[in-house]
């Protein structure tokens, strides 16, 4: 998707043409209007910034042509660290080609998840009277046991239904 069938996109989607985009963008009428009659190579650095700002995208959305998605890049707050990217790659990698294999991780991050949910609110209700030699993982055997036991049976249903045993449940 090139620059200009992204501006295009955008500019249907927020009901705006070359007029209004340039007042609310405070990007001149001439410049938006030459991209479209000569072309958008010799874009400026702070008039792609301007539009980058208005739209609210990232500058990787309007540089890269393979990139279609407005939303790429944005975190929202949300910050992934290095280690954590590495494990997205793996992820995304496994999920390419070992669809199996990501059942499997989706299984573990659930199961994980319930627990350091479960333990995050022993944690904040826990009474001063507990006595401090009792651990959180002694405190949540009986739930952990309970989960497991869930999670087991709900990943089995979810093998279950799946192919023909779906359709004939």
């Amino acid at each position: 998707m090139t620059f200009l069938e992204k501006l295009d996109c955008l500019m249907e989607k927020y009901g705006l043409n070359k007029r209004t985009l340039s007042q609310k963008s405070d990007i001149p009428y001439t410049t938006i209007d030459n991209w479209y009659k000569r072309g958008y190579e010799g874009l400026k650095l702070p008039t792609l910034r301007k539009l980058n700002n208005f739209f609210n995208t990232s500058l990787d959305f309007w540089i890269l042509d393979e990139i279609t998605d407005p939303n790429y890049g944005k975190s929202n707050g949300f910050i992934v660290d290095y280690d954590e990217m590495e494990y997205i790659k793996k992820y995304r990698f496994i999920r390419d080609h070992s669809p199996e294999g990501t059942k499997t991780i989706d299984y573990v991050l659930d199961r994980e998840y319930i627990l350091a949910e479960r333990i995050a609110e022993l944690e904040e209700t826990r009474q001063p009277s507990t006595p401090d030699n009792i651990t959180m993982p002694q405190l949540l055997k009986d739930d952990l046991i309970a989960m497991e036991n869930a999670m087991s049976a709900m990943h089995e249903k979810k093998k279950g239904m799946t192919g023909k045993n779906w359709f004939n449940k």
